[in-house]
């Protein structure tokens, strides 16, 4: 089982279909998502496009960019509206390319989840745990929120 994610200098560099795109997709989210919820369909994908949230692809055919886009997007879905994350990943692509943006995410998820595995075994468990965990998940959203309701894109 993989425990992290590909970057982008490694993921496919060639043309993919919906489904293939899908398929890669999921098995990059395995280490992340509970089996339930790493759900990545072929209409989602086309949701995406139409919703301008991913590029159009050419000839039916995916690139890495839109590879490295549904996972960011999969995970960001836990938690945000596609609104919030289209606008997001348009602040994030103002400022960076897609490698690095897509690196960046990728460095920052693995670290955190891995701090908070590492910090949950260390410590007591019980419902005070997860009920802290919950609450600063909350803060966290709310942070992030108010940031996004902030900014402009452009």
């Amino acid at each position: 089982m993989k425990t992290n994610l590909t970057r982008w200098e490694h993921l496919p560099d060639f043309p993919l279909y919906n489904d293939q795109l899908c398929s890669i997709a999921k098995a990059e989210l395995e280490i992340f998502l509970n089996p339930n919820d790493a759900t990545i369909t072929m209409a989602m994908v086309n949701n995406y496009v139409k919703n301008k949230i991913i590029p159009k692809p050419e000839k039916k055919k995916y690139t890495k960019q839109h590879l490295a886009s549904v996972i960011v997007i999969t995970l960001l879905k836990q938690i945000f509206t596609i609104d919030e994350i289209k606008k997001g990943i348009s602040l994030m692509l103002a400022i960076y390319d897609y490698e690095k943006s897509y690196d960046m995410f990728c460095d920052l998820i693995e670290k955190d989840v891995s701090t908070v595995k590492e910090e949950k075994s260390i410590h007591n468990t019980d419902i005070n745990t997860y009920l802290s965990c919950a609450t600063k998940s909350i803060a966290n959203n709310i942070y992030v929120k108010n940031y996004l309701s902030t900014k402009e894109v452009k």
